[in-house]
């Protein structure tokens, strides 16, 4: 039991940043995107480098929140819907009974 709540509470971490949850915003929407098609739509008030954006995308890739495909020279990033419901089993089983 306990490393099941550790697990869920790296999730959670994992996605507890406004830029990430922007990039998986976007993904959601978009279905799939480059990393500069996702920067040239972070809001000014989020505006980060190229570098700390990467950083946020390994981060998600860290917890298998996102999945990628290369063509090309460009990089495809998208949502990782198996383990998206993973967090939304954690935050469903925040509810309170009705």
């Amino acid at each position: 039991m306990s490393q099941q709540l550790e697990n869920s509470a790296d999730l959670l971490r994992a996605i507890g940043n406004p830029v990430r949850i922007f990039i998986l915003n976007q993904l959601a929407k978009a279905g799939e995107k480059t990393v500069n098609e996702m920067r040239s739509e972070l809001p000014e008030l989020f505006a980060v480098s190229q570098s700390s954006f990467s950083q946020h995308l390994s981060h998600l890739r860290k917890f298998d929140l996102v999945v990628f495909r290369k063509e090309g020279l460009y990089v495809y990033y998208s949502v990782n819907n198996e383990q998206m419901e993973k967090v939304q089993e954690v935050l469903d089983g925040l509810k309170v009974a009705a």
